[in-house]
């Protein structure tokens, strides 16, 4: 019999194809995007992608998947700043 692991809460997952197609789950909210950047965040930190002409190709906040698509810099994390922060736009365009 096949054991299946029931998810935390805090989990998520990241599948970046060729930095231009980043799909994600476990996103409880999307807390601002541009053609520069988009934060999302989890129950325990915010996710920020940098790039360039990013576009926000679906978003299913129930399920909590999130797919982003364009030229893709860098993902970084703000443990700090989960679905409750405050202030992230201020550090998203600093």
């Amino acid at each position: 019999m096949t054991e299946i692991k029931s998810q935390k809460p805090y989990d998520h997952k990241l599948i970046l194809d060729r930095r231009e197609k980043l799909s994600m789950t476990g996103i409880k909210e999307v807390v601002s995007f541009d053609e520069n950047s988009v934060a999302a965040a989890t129950d325990k930190e915010t996710i920020i992608i940098k790039g360039e002409n990013l576009k926000v190709g679906a978003i299913n906040v129930t399920s909590g998947l999130l797919e982003v698509e364009g030229f893709i810099h860098s993902i970084a994390y703000d443990a700090s700043r989960g679905i409750w922060g405050k202030g992230i736009v201020k550090k998203i365009f600093k």
